[in-house]
Order: structure tokens, then sequence, then C-alpha cells
């Protein structure tokens, strides 16, 4: 019983800790991906560019943004 208490402690501890992790994780690579592709969009061959890509990188991050400013405003 002692043992089955203390994985199932270590798994709630695991669970809470990659929530709590998880919104900066998302914001970094969100960052990340947004500054590789911004310098291709600014200074890239305009031919080389992909239309398509570029509105799902954008639209994915406007929407990780949005969840992650909520994420941190509940923290509050």
């Amino acid at each position: 019983e002692m043992l089955r208490s203390l994985v199932g402690s270590e798994m709630c501890i695991r669970d809470r800790l990659k929530k709590d992790f998880e919104p900066y994780y998302e914001l970094w690579t969100n960052t990340n991906t947004w500054f590789v592709n911004h310098e291709k969009w600014l200074h890239g061959r305009w031919e080389e560019l992909d239309a398509i890509k570029m509105e799902d990188i954008v639209t994915n991050s406007i929407k990780t943004l949005n969840k992650v400013i909520r994420i941190f405003k509940e923290k509050d």
C-alpha cells in the first residue's frame, strides 16, 4: 500500500510539473519558430516564400500566445 501511495504521489508531482512547465515550453518553442522564419520572411528570396506555411506559423503563434497569456493570467 505504501508503495502504491508513493508511486501515485510521484505521478501527481510529475503531472503537476509538466502542467506548470508546459506554457513556458510552448512560449519558447513558439518564439524560436518565429525568429527562425522571421529572418527568412524579411531577407529571403520572394520566390522561396511558402505562403501556406507562413500562414500556419502565424495562426499557430497567435493561438499559442493567447493560450499562454490566459494561463499566466489565471496563475495570478
